[in-house]
C-alpha cells in the first residue's frame, strides 16, 4: 500500500493541495466527549450538538472503510476587495464550492483520481480538522481552527473515506499557541470560545448570522460587529496568522459584486440581484431568504431589524 499512498500524496499536490496525509478510520472519541459535554452543558441547544454525533465513527455510515485521505486546501493567495474582509468571512469569499472559484475543480478531480484508482470513495462525513490534525498535516489551535505553518488557519481541510488500508501518517496533537496566548478568547465579541479548546456553537457569529432561527437575541445581534455572513475575528486576532503574506490573485466575479454586499447597500437590493449573483456564492443563507442579509445588515448598522417588506 506504500506505493498506492505515495501515488496519492502526489496527485494531491499536482492539484493544488498544499498537504495530504492519511489517518485511520478508527473513531474520534474526543469528538464524542466533546460533543456530549457541550450538549450536556447548553441543554436549550442539546440537539444542535447530538446532530453532529454520528461523524465520530467513520464506519457508521461508511462500514467498508479503512482510511481517511485529508487535504489542506489553502486559499492564501487570494486577495479580496477593500472592507469586504470585515463585512463576509474569507473561508466564504474564498468558497471552493462556487463553481466561479479557480479552486472548484481540484476537489471533484481528486475524488474523480481516487475512483480511478479502483478505490469506494465517501467524500466528507467525518470530524475534518481532527482528521487533519491525526494525520500530521496541521494543528488544532485554542480558537479549534487547525493551523499549517505556511497558511496559518487560512485553510479547509477536506476529506475522503476509502476501502483501502493505506499507510497513516504520524499525528501531531502539540499545540501551535503560545501558553500565555488568549487574543483569540479577548476577541470573539459573543464569548463563543471556552478556555480549552472548545467552540460554543449558539455564540458564534457564523452560527447566528447564517444559521441560527431569528430573531437572535439582542446582545447577539448587537456583537455582529461588520459581519454579516461569517466571523474572522479570532482569526485575525490570531499571532499565528500575522505572518502570511497577503495574497495577490483575484476571485472572478467578486469585484463585480462587493459594493452591493456593504451593509448600507443590502437593504436595496431586489430579490433578482440576489439570487442571481448573491445567493450561489453565499448560500448558507437560502435562496428565499433576502430578508435575513437585511436583518444581519440592520444588525451591523443600527442594531435593530429592519421590518419585513
Amino acid at each position: 500500500m506504500k506505493i498506492l499512498t505515495e501515488k496519492i500524496k502526489y496527485r494531491a499536490r499536482e492539484l493544488g493541495f498544499e498537504a495530504c496525509g492519511i489517518t485511520s478510520a478508527d473513531p474520534f472519541p474526543e469528538y464524542l466527549t466533546a460533543v456530549r459535554r457541550l450538549a450536556d452543558f447548553t441543554p436549550a441547544y442539546k440537539n444542535l450538538y447530538l446532530n453532529l454525533e454520528n461523524k465520530y465513527d467513520p464506519k457508521k455510515s461508511a462500514p467498508w472503510a479503512r482510511s481517511i485521505i485529508v487535504c489542506i486546501r489553502s486559499f492564501t493567495r487570494y486577495c479580496f476587495p477593500p472592507g469586504l474582509t470585515n463585512i463576509i468571512g474569507r473561508n466564504y469569499l474564498a468558497d471552493a464550492r462556487f463553481p466561479g472559484n479557480p479552486d472548484y475543480l481540484m476537489i471533484k478531480n481528486m475524488t474523480d483520481f481516487l475512483r480511478s484508482l479502483g478505490l469506494q470513495v465517501k467524500k466528507g462525513g467525518v470530524p475534518d480538522r481532527l482528521s487533519a490534525v491525526r494525520s500530521g498535516i496541521a494543528r488544532m489551535a485554542k480558537n479549534t481552527f487547525i493551523y499549517t505553518e505556511k497558511s496559518g488557519s487560512w485553510i479547509n481541510p477536506v476529506t475522503w473515506r476509502v476501502n483501502a488500508e493505506l499507510v497513516p501518517d504520524q499525528p501531531d496533537n502539540t499545540s501551535p499557541c503560545p501558553e500565555n496566548c488568549s487574543l483569540c478568547r479577548k476577541n470573539c465579541p459573543t464569548g463563543a470560545l471556552g478556555c480549552d479548546y472548545t467552540v460554543y456553537m449558539e455564540k458564534c457569529l457564523s452560527w447566528i448570522n447564517c444559521h441560527a432561527p431569528e430573531p437572535a437575541a439582542d446582545y447577539l445581534t448587537m456583537s455582529m460587529k461588520n459581519f454579516i455572513y461569517g466571523c474572522d475575528f479570532c482569526q485575525t486576532a490570531c499571532p499565528l496568522n500575522q505572518a502570511v503574506p497577503p495574497g495577490t490573485e483575484k476571485i472572478p466575479g467578486l469585484d463585480e459584486i462587493a459594493d452591493h454586499l456593504r451593509p448600507e447597500k443590502i437593504p436595496a437590493l431586489n430579490e433578482d440581484f440576489y439570487k442571481k449573483h448573491i445567493y450561489p456564492r453565499f448560500w448558507y443563507i437560502a435562496e428565499n431568504n433576502l430578508q435575513r442579509w437585511k436583518n444581519n445588515a440592520a444588525a451591523t448598522l443600527t442594531g435593530r431589524k429592519i421590518p419585513d417588506n
